[in-house]
């Protein structure tokens, strides 16, 4: 018994810790039996929480991208199934929202600053910031990534398209990203449509 107490202390100040201290996303694994929850309606709230202080970015079901929940209720739409499936969901800080700043344009290049987490909900006001480019003659976008926590499957497919609508020979690099967002990165394949720049040396271009 004092082990379950003890994992049951290790799980909730792992997860007070990351949402509400730290403000980090958080990975949350479940493996549901097929007809254990009513209307196959699964919740994730952690205990006693603050209301309206987490919410999901992103589930997968079994490896695969899932759209079926409900962000801020924290619900999720189980599928049909006759197995157990693997749900891994993503929860959030409210706290943690995204800011995109057009920094300055020197010549042909342009500096954005992203901060927060980019997911699908933030990716307008990216875009937003990427119409400023219009007219400018930008050869080079630079992204500093140094303010920006978690980036989604989703967010990430965004920006990818949100760039490749920008004019044809726009370079885009990445600056100042974490270890975390240039494993996203990889794993999606976003790194070989960008260029990663050495975080010791400023970036050189040919003008």
């Amino acid at each position: 018994m004092s082990g379950y107490h003890a994992f049951e202390l290790a799980y909730l100040a792992t997860v007070y810790t990351n949402l509400m201290l730290t403000h980090k996303p958080m990975d949350l694994y479940f493996k549901p039996l097929p007809g254990g929850f009513e209307d196959s309606l699964l919740r994730v709230q952690p205990d006693i929480l603050p209301p309206n202080s987490v919410r999901i970015s992103e589930v997968w079901i079994n490896g695969q991208p899932h759209s079926e929940f409900d962000a801020d209720s924290l619900v999720i739409k189980l599928p049909s199934a006759q197995d157990r499936v693997n749900v891994r969901v993503r929860l959030v800080p409210t706290q943690v929202s995204f800011s995109a700043t057009l920094l300055e344009i020197t010549e042909s290049t342009a500096k954005i600053s992203l901060v927060g987490l980019l997911d699908t909900h933030a990716v307008q006001v990216f875009e937003e910031e990427l119409t400023k480019l219009q007219g400018q003659s930008v050869k080079h976008l630079v992204l500093l990534l140094d303010g920006l926590q978690c980036v989604s499957g989703a967010g990430l497919r965004a920006l990818a398209f949100a760039t490749q609508k920008m004019d044809a020979g726009l370079e885009v690099h990445i600056q100042d990203a974490s270890e975390q967002i240039l494993a996203s990165f990889q794993k999606s394949g976003f790194h070989r449509a960008v260029k990663i720049l050495d975080q010791s040396e400023p970036m050189k271009v040919k003008l």
